[in-house]
């Protein structure tokens, strides 16, 4: 195998970064020919996403909101057939929602869940401005303060 540029043995640096020597090597290739985009993933081939980040956000939100009359919890194939009717997104499948409630670590058929406001144009509007806030990319130059709604004290020291 070929030294990388500064002269540390492949074999060396794998082990101290607990990597394979192929994937030094292969990290090594992509930054002689891409520089510093070699440290991050390239697109991989597949299937379009289903839904974009907002559609994925009113799913989320659909969730914490009261299922529908008659029903005391919502399901994967309710959640699905409720989001198309409310014209949340197209078209959806259950294994898309039972993905993207995995991925939130949402289980709205097994416990109850924290309930919104109806699900409104003006509640939509404000979960979207608020939304914005959490895509921006974290910054040195900007205070982040998380205020947590629960009227006890969480930690022994503030």
């Amino acid at each position: 195998m070929a030294q990388p540029p500064d002269g540390q043995a492949i074999r060396k640096v794998a082990r101290n970064l607990g990597l394979t020597p192929k994937a030094v090597w292969l990290t090594s290739q992509r930054y002689q020919q891409g520089g510093l985009g070699a440290l991050y993933e390239r697109a991989r081939p597949g299937k379009e996403a289903r839904l974009d980040a907002q559609q994925r956000l009113r799913i989320v939100a659909l969730v914490c909101s009261r299922p529908p009359e008659g029903r005391a919890r919502w399901t994967v194939r309710l959640l699905a057939e409720e989001a198309v009717k409310r014209k949340l997104v197209p078209g959806v499948g259950r294994e898309t929602v039972r993905i993207l409630l995995e991925r939130h670590d949402l289980k709205p058929w097994r416990e109850k869940m924290g309930r919104v406001g109806e699900l409104d144009e003006e509640y939509t509007a404000r979960m979207e401005d608020e939304l914005v806030v959490y895509e921006k990319p974290l910054s040195i130059r900007e205070l982040v303060v998380c205020i947590d709604g629960k009227p006890v004290l969480l930690h022994q020291e503030v």
